[in-house]
């Protein structure tokens, strides 16, 4: 491994971050990246031996424990702060247009601004879904370790231009 982040110029946890958990790349392009077999990272390993996702510790991509929806529900609707229900992950490109299940394109709502959002009936409720996703879009390429590389930002900008028009986004 270390090998390969010396060529690379990155460590393995900065790339399974950025590219894996936090971008839209798969288990099969980070290892191609990586020029090692998928395996290698991700897959069970013959004689007891750990893939470096095991080694390294590293999250599961999606893995959402019981204490983080927890939490989630404590924070409340991420609109009007309602805490007295049961919060529903609202698509802002929905999944029939080719809307995602990321971060990027999923509000936790109450179902009243739920509903809001997707009859598109209260200017204000859309304004601040707005910028609740253009914040996280700006969120995650400052923690990002690759801000700086120009295909990133301009993914970057194509997602915020999406988020704007409120308009699939091709990968």
């Amino acid at each position: 491994m270390l090998e390969v982040e010396s060529r690379i110029g990155t460590t393995l946890e900065e790339d399974y971050k950025a590219y894996y958990l936090d971008g839209r790349w798969g288990q099969k392009r980070l290892a191609n990246r990586w020029g090692v077999a998928r395996g290698q990272i991700f897959g069970a390993l013959r004689g007891g031996r750990r893939n470096w996702v095991e080694m390294l510790d590293l999250p599961a991509k999606g893995n959402r424990n019981d204490a983080k929806r927890s939490d989630d529900k404590a924070k409340g609707c991420e609109i009007c702060g309602a805490t007295d229900v049961n919060l529903e992950g609202a698509h802002w490109i929905a999944a029939r247009d080719g809307g995602s299940t990321r971060k990027d394109n999923i509000l936790k709502l109450c179902p009243n601004c739920h509903t809001r959002l997707d009859q598109l009936e209260d200017a204000a409720t859309t304004k601040r879904a707005r910028e609740i996703l253009l914040m996280r879009a700006a969120e995650s390429l400052l923690n990002s370790t690759s801000a700086r590389e120009e295909h990133f930002q301009r993914r970057f900008f194509e997602l915020c231009a999406c988020i704007i028009e409120r308009k699939h986004r091709e990968a």
